[in-house]
């Protein structure tokens, strides 16, 4: 979370209205990772991946959050089976980990019925709380829930619905807390009926909720033709949210996608128009189908935004053949570009790299991704995917660490993560996917400094 007196101090020329500080980097749109470096850190694997059988998952999502020194919570919707096509008793779950994987106890969420309870969020509050956000019900009449957790693992507040049944496929919501203490929401949803759905006309809503669970204003429609992907939200440097998301510049799906910024305030007052960042490539977005192409960080220089993008390269002017890359930009606090969008790693042919995750570490930008090959069409395929973690620098975007890579098992890619940082390192929940189910894994990174 952005902190206004956090460890990031310098404030950039171009934050005060100087010049542009992109001449940081002697090329700034060179890929990230072929840029000088600087050993600041030696980063390794911690915690080899550990397969947390016989727990599952399913595809219900989950979330990380720090606890105390060397823990993290870690939330999901669990259930005990040898096999994840047998699912047993499901629960809304909050627990301890330790940095080898190793549970507490559990706290158990009241939920009226656990097995329609999805994609978990956490986000922390005063003296060690957390406020837990989630999808309750079935297709058509999906509601979002909330309730509090405090240091001690127990229940605050009584888990209560917080968002009316908004007609969607998945309400997949992301959360982030304001300076002044309000936690912002936003999604993807179809504000009306079943009809609308049919028409394809998604939107990107916003609402805040005070730490008590009480609305504050009706949920506000930002954006429309946003497409499956997932808006993403951060504190903003100047109070309120900030809101990142991708949109097609019309209904028809063949339409040029391009990815926006915004800023609201806790009642979702627009605090200027939208800016555009980047159009992106067309094409598939890999083995993520999109869902977590997007991620934005708050930084004391303004914010440090990420999204996937692909190409199906069938295009003169594209590669050949078909790929995903993850790419780099940052922007002022009012959303404006101070340089243009880098790769993280160059394009290569039939390498998909998607799911940025963005977060502050130490003096340093932590950044994880999947690495693996590109998945054009599915018919039994399995993902083969790595994770890759690096530190940057956050203003000039070199690396500052090596880059540490997390091998898949011998079967399954590394998908679907949840991160936390603890201590000198970063605890990361992942989906070892075999594309038509996953099943549940922990890894773990330290980072020493030089």
């Amino acid at each position: 979370m952005y902190k206004p007196a956090s460890r990031f101090a310098m404030i950039s020329a171009a934050m005060l209205g100087c010049s542009d500080d992109s001449a940081a980097v002697e090329d700034p749109s060179s890929a990230i990772l072929q840029r000088p470096s600087r050993p600041d850190y030696e980063c390794f694997v911690a915690q080899e991946l550990k397969d947390l059988k016989p727990r599952q998952w399913g595809a219900a999502g989950h979330a990380m959050a720090q606890a105390a020194d060397g823990y993290a919570w870690l939330a999901r919707v669990e259930w005990m089976s040898s096999n994840v096509f047998q699912e047993g008793d499901s629960k809304l779950l909050v627990s301890e980990v330790d940095g080898s994987g190793a549970f507490g106890a559990n706290t158990v969420v009241p939920v009226e019925n656990p097995a329609l309870a999805r994609f978990p969020v956490l986000v922390s509050l005063d003296e060690g709380a957390h406020a837990l956000i989630w999808t309750q019900g079935s297709e058509g009449h999906r509601h979002l829930a909330f309730t509090t957790i405090n240091a001690g693992g127990d229940i605050a507040i009584a888990p209560k619905r917080i968002i009316d049944s908004v007609y969607v496929d998945e309400i997949q919501a992301r959360a982030a807390r304001a300076s002044s203490s309000e936690v912002g929401l936003v999604w993807n949803g179809i504000k009306t009926s079943a009809s609308d759905a049919d028409a394809g006309d998604r939107g990107v809503f916003f609402v805040s909720i005070s730490e008590q669970g009480e609305r504050v204003g009706e949920p506000i429609q930002v954006a429309s033709n946003t497409g499956y992907v997932q808006p993403v939200i951060a504190p903003a440097v100047e109070g309120g949210f900030a809101l990142l998301w991708k949109a097609t510049t019309g209904a028809n799906a063949d339409a040029p996608a391009e990815v926006f910024f915004a800023r609201v305030d806790v009642a979702g007052e627009p605090q200027g128009a939208p800016v555009r960042l980047t159009e992106l490539r067309q094409g598939a977005f890999g083995a993520s189908f999109g869902s977590d192409s997007l991620a934005i960080l708050a930084t004391d220089h303004g914010y440090l935004v990420g999204w996937t993008e692909g190409s199906y390269g069938n295009s003169e002017d594209d590669h050949k053949g078909a790929h995903s890359i993850v790419r780099l930009l940052r922007v002022n606090p009012s959303g404006h570009a101070l340089a243009p969008p880098a790769d993280l790693r160059s394009m290569q042919d039939h390498v998909d790299e998607v799911e940025p995750t963005l977060f502050e570490f130490d003096d340093a930008v932590g950044v994880l991704w999947s690495r693996g090959k590109h998945i054009d069409t599915c018919s039994g395929c399995v993902p083969d995917h790595s994770q890759e973690f690096v530190l940057l620098d956050p203003i000039a975007l070199h690396p500052v660490s090596n880059v540490v890579t997390l091998p898949p098992p011998a079967r399954g890619g590394l998908l679907r993560r949840s991160a936390a940082v603890v201590d000198s390192g970063v605890f990361t929940a992942i989906d070892i996917s075999f594309h038509v189910h996953s099943e549940p894994g922990f890894a773990a990174y330290n980072c020493d400094k030089r």
